[in-house]
């Protein structure tokens, strides 16, 4: 698509032309996420969009090094298993005093 010049308001809004709102897929309450990329840059992307934007970046930055939910989640659980554990020892609980163990 050719670029399309379009004005900015006075209120500071600026409307896309329906050509524009098409070809993005874009409805009238879609949320869009602003940017500012470098001076004199902004870009709009939705929501969906700027998801896949940081999951490129970060499987760039991190390779496969990027755990999956159910591996982070995971992780968290076991976090919080052992804090849990170190604030029950700082109580003088023992570990067999609680039923709320995390499995």
């Amino acid at each position: 698509m050719n670029p399309i010049w379009v004005r900015l308001a006075e209120n500071g809004r600026v409307g896309l032309p329906a050509t524009v709102r098409k070809q993005a897929k874009l409805a009238k309450g879609d949320q869009l996420v602003v940017r500012v990329e470098e001076e004199g840059v902004v870009t709009l992307m939705t929501g969906e969009a700027a998801v896949r934007r940081a999951q490129r970046l970060a499987r760039e930055l991190l390779g496969d090094a990027i755990p999956t939910v159910d591996e982070f989640l995971a992780e968290r659980r076991e976090e919080v298993a052992r804090e849990e554990r170190k604030m029950r020892e700082l109580h003088g609980e023992t570990l067999g005093d609680s039923a709320d163990e995390v499995a």
